[in-house]
């Protein structure tokens, strides 16, 4: 019976050693072994820099204009309302630029960038606020919103907001002689502002008055036609009964 001869190479212990110890593949393995440590001390970096940023500095103030936190507001004066609750004075917050000139680097070039946004006012007149040897001065009081966010977006050293509670009359002069203002430090100066300003002041509770701010305003329309009709100089009238 014929059989069949295969010359198979015969692998020995010390082949398989020889191949082990290959000096190019042990190179490559560790080339290998530093590029994979090398990605995971990287990536081991970047969630650490991701956490520290998501956790810790979530509510940082931005590195711009602004350094003063915009706190929840809560009015200290109460509101003042007609009689069918039409209000006639209200308590908002507001918003106010002013500078620290030993902050302000180039005084020159940031009354030139701030000027567009505070167009009333000129480039030599911010220069010379900008250049007060001082450490406090008024730029602008009660910004609009969008002129508090342009500017705060400017990141000008040196400028600073400073929030603030100010008096607003919806109903402009209608019955403002009975309703009256407030001072600059938050005190009624006259009318009901004035008479009663503690009650005010304690919060407890809105003032509603009997006025009606309806007939006020025809009133108000029918005495301005009056006086436009005869030339007069002022005029009066008083409404008896509703």
């Amino acid at each position: 019976m014929l059989g069949s001869y295969e010359n198979k190479p015969t692998y020995t212990e010390d082949h398989n050693k020889n191949i082990s110890a290959d000096p190019v593949l042990d190179a490559a393995r560790h080339r290998l072994a530093v590029i994979g440590i090398t990605f995971l001390l990287l990536f081991m970096t970047i969630g650490i820099k991701l956490t520290k940023l998501m956790v810790f500095d979530a509510h940082a103030e931005p590195k711009i204009a602004s350094t003063e936190r915009m706190n929840s507001f809560s009015p200290s004066r109460s509101n003042i309302y007609d009689r069918n609750k039409v209000l006639l004075a209200t308590s908002i917050r507001a918003v106010s630029l002013y500078a620290d000139p030993k902050d302000v680097t180039d005084p020159v070039q940031s009354a030139k960038t701030l000027q567009p946004f505070l167009p009333h006012l000129s480039a030599e007149y911010l220069i010379e606020r900008l250049t007060k040897k001082c450490r406090f001065i008024w730029l602008q009081k009660n910004l609009t919103p969008k002129q508090h966010y342009e500017i705060n977006s400017l990141g000008i050293p040196g400028l600073y907001f400073r929030t603030h509670e100010r008096r607003v009359y919806p109903q402009s002069k209608l019955a403002s002689h009975l309703v009256g203002f407030v001072n600059g430090e938050g005190e009624g100066a006259m009318g009901i502002e004035q008479s009663h300003n503690t009650f005010l002041q304690s919060n407890q509770g809105d003032l509603t008055l009997s006025v009606d701010t309806r007939v006020n305003y025809v009133l108000d329309d029918v005495l301005k036609q009056t006086i436009a009709e005869y030339s007069a100089k002022s005029g009066g009238a008083v409404m008896m009964d509703v």
